[in-house]
């Protein structure tokens, strides 16, 4: 009888000793998880702070370029806002 008992406490303790260490195995394994998530995070943060400073370059970029436009288009009108002052001044001076 006591060895039955002896037997179920050797057993008892070896599967508390088995799950104990399937828990730190288990537990090793998030950890790791959690490395390589929080790696890929740092990855992906990266990526995102390129992608917007590349957005924020070409921004500046094209908002140069519009204002160039604006600037010929402006010059553009005033010389035929000139043009149209001088044509109307000189039928003035016909007349």
């Amino acid at each position: 009888m006591k060895k039955v008992v002896y037997l179920g406490l050797a057993l008892l303790f070896s599967m508390a000793v088995s799950a104990q260490e399937t828990e730190k195995k288990a537990e090793k394994k998030v950890n790791e998880a959690k490395k390589e998530m929080k790696q890929e995070m740092k990855k992906a943060d990266k990526k995102m702070d390129k992608a917007a400073k590349d957005m924020k370059s070409d921004a500046k970029d094209m908002k140069a370029d519009m204002k160039s436009e604006a600037k010929d288009m402006k010059k553009k009108a005033d010389k035929k806002a000139d043009k149209m002052t001088s044509d109307v001044k000189e039928e003035m001076n016909k007349k």
